[in-house]
């Protein structure tokens, strides 16, 4: 029986918001669309560049469906004029402008690369075709043969006309005139889209605009924020072949309230990445969640130089970044502060999958290089899994830094903590209930130029494996007259005495018996070492949101071993319990509107917000 106060919490529910805002409908350009005005599917805007925006069009709140593939044909004159940019519009607190491209049965894919028309492509002789190009609208790469959808080929660049002539599948640009030798020698008119001459979308100074299900495919300057924007969203997006960034904020501007959940990127030169922020000013309160990057500086003859990382920030504040699955970068979630007025502050790294990053670089890293990262506090690190990193965990300067409960596999070093005498109490780590397995050289490295009674290294209850000789380093005055250098073993490293510093007292060597880590498993096995053996750090949930503990006390890793866990195989049963109750609701209600940051147990139809549908799930299968 459900409840009257039940009956009365749904039906406020259901009323809850009612906005009249409008669907809005585009598909590709050159199309016949009835009325193309953009009322509906078959009435649609004639592609994108004649979407109307504001007044009588797509307006603060509305929805607009980007229907089908989109690429458009350059066939004006450089430098007069510029590619498409289209201008939003920003909703409101609630009522946000919506950029889908979940049309039924037409998914919305943008291109930013177009087929360039301002002149016809000349026969230069060897299958090889020319046009005129403007050095300020040309990358290094980018260009494509036969895009379709969200996927092309990709052309090599080439040093010089004679390379692009002997090689099919090539370009050159001299940044004065393209050249072009497509892998079958056809004629590149209609068939070949170069980079940073097709659509662009301008946010600038926007706020409340979601972008859901939507493709970017070579995204020029994808979304470059410097003017204050916040409160904007992109859920369940992909973004391939990006020059830049995929998403970057340029935070010199307080830009502020970014969400980054169930998104894709790959073969950019970054991910998602905050950067320039002065004293202060860069990114804040974003929660970037759920995603999926990897190769970054791919190919590599794109992007030989300059930053090419999964997830990074600098100068950013009050973040959470967790459940990403980051790989084949340059490294895989960077944060730091190059300058002296640049803070650190208050970013949670949780839940993340870190692997198989270039050769020497790191999984996590919190670098605070400038004189006043005293100020990086309240950085967090737990429930991670870091494997096949140069440094799998490494704080450079970094200030009361807590590292709690990550795995930490088959990497160079474990983790790798640094001061300077510039920041006179540096590093200060506390490290817990980390499973360190399978490093190369060391499992802990401390490196310091101040003295003894400086820094501070707080670890214990953790789990390193095997242990190889000397895999544990502490220096201080380090790279000074007078450094004290300490290369040792583990029984040697407990036996440390430093002012202000703990050596791992209570913790373990032993095979913690994951399930199959070479494979990626890093759950254990009944009978592991690392069951029951950790201390309570304040963690309520594992990597997977088990409840910690599960059992006498709390396991060392990013797992908690749960084979005792009653499964109850009850639909609506959130907690567990067996039964369907006002508990299971309260975890919907408490999440109710929520696009990010939510228990995922109240997510049940897995669509990136708490809505109705969650709660009527519940509520109809009460006991």
């Amino acid at each position: 029986m459900v409840r009257k106060g039940l009956i009365g919490l749904v039906v406020l529910v259901i009323i809850l918001p009612f906005t009249t805002a409008t669907d809005w409908y585009v598909r590709p350009i050159g199309g016949s669309y009835g009325n193309e005005d953009g009322s509906d599917y078959d009435n649609a805007f004639d592609g994108i560049e004649n979407v109307v925006w504001g007044a009588g069009g797509v307006d603060s709140g509305d929805t607009l469906y980007i229907c089908g593939t989109h690429i458009h044909t350059y066939d004006a004159s450089f430098p007069s004029s510029q590619p498409p940019i289209l201008n939003l519009v920003s909703g409101s607190p609630g009522n946000p402008t919506i950029i889908r491209g979940d049309c039924p049965g037409d998914s919305g894919i943008v291109w930013g690369a177009a087929y360039p028309a301002y002149r016809p492509w000349t026969f230069e002789g060897n299958d090889t075709y020319s046009t005129n190009t403007n050095s300020g609208n040309h990358p290094r790469g980018n260009v494509f043969e036969d895009p379709s959808g969200s996927t092309a080929t990709l052309l090599n660049p080439q040093t010089s006309i004679q390379e692009c002539k002997d090689n099919p599948g090539s370009f050159y640009t001299n940044k004065t005139i393209m050249y072009v030798h497509r892998n079958d020698g056809a004629d590149p008119t209609g068939t070949v889209a170069v980079g940073r001459i097709g659509y662009r979308f301008n946010a600038r100074g926007s706020s409340y605009i979601n972008f859901i299900n939507l493709t970017f495919i070579n995204w020029y300057a994808s979304f470059g924020f410097k003017n204050g924007e916040h409160h904007l969203t992109w859920i369940g997006c992909e973004f391939k072949w990006h020059e830049g960034a995929a998403i970057e904020f340029r935070a010199n501007n307080n830009i502020h309230d970014m969400v980054i959940t169930g998104c894709t990127a790959s073969y950019g030169r970054d991910g998602f990445y905050a950067v320039d922020g002065p004293a202060g000013t860069g990114l804040y309160n974003f929660e970037w969640t759920n995603n999926t990057v990897h190769h970054m500086g791919y190919p590599t003859n794109w992007y030989s130089d300059g930053d090419r990382h999964c997830i990074a920030t600098q100068d950013a504040h009050n973040g959470v970044i967790s459940g990403n699955e980051v790989y084949a970068c340059q490294s895989g979630l960077v944060f730091y502060a190059n300058n002296a007025d640049q803070i650190i502050t208050n970013i949670t790294v949780k839940n993340n999958y870190i692997h198989d990053v270039e050769p020497g670089t790191h999984g996590i890293s919190f670098r605070g290089d400038g004189v006043n990262a005293g100020e990086n506090k309240g950085n967090k690190i737990y429930n991670n899994i870091v494997t096949g990193c140069e440094m799998g965990i490494y704080v450079k300067y970094g200030y009361n830094i807590d590292v709690f409960n990550n795995v930490i596999y088959d990497c160079n070093w474990g983790i790798d903590a640094a001061g300077t005498q510039g920041q006179p109490d540096s590093p200060k780590v506390t490290f817990k209930n980390n499973i360190v397995l399978n490093s190369r050289t060391y499992h802990f490295r401390v490196t310091s130029a101040n003295p003894e009674g400086h820094y501070l290294v707080n670890a214990d209850y953790n789990l390193y494996y095997p242990i190889s000789g000397k895999q544990f380093y502490i220096g201080d005055n380090w790279g000074k007259a007078g450094q004290s250098i300490i290369e040792t073993d583990f029984s040697g490293w407990q036996a440390i005495s430093k002012a202000g510093c703990t050596f791992d007292p209570h913790s373990i060597v032993a095979d913690p018996l994951f399930v199959d880590p070479a494979n990626g498993d890093f759950h254990l096995q009944a009978g592991s070492p690392a069951i029951d053996m950790g201390i309570d750090v304040g963690l309520a949930h594992d990597f997977e949101g088990n409840p910690i503990p599960i059992g006498a006390g709390p396991d060392i890793g990013a797992f908690e071993y749960d084979s005792g866990v009653v499964n109850c195989s009850v639909e609506g049963d959130l907690n567990n319990d067996c039964i369907v109750d006002i508990n299971d609701l309260v975890i919907i209600t408490s999440d109710f509107g929520k696009t990010s940051g939510f228990d995922l147990r109240a997510d049940i139809d897995s669509n990136n917000i708490i809505d109705i549908f969650d709660i009527v799930f519940v509520a109809s299968r009460f006991s």
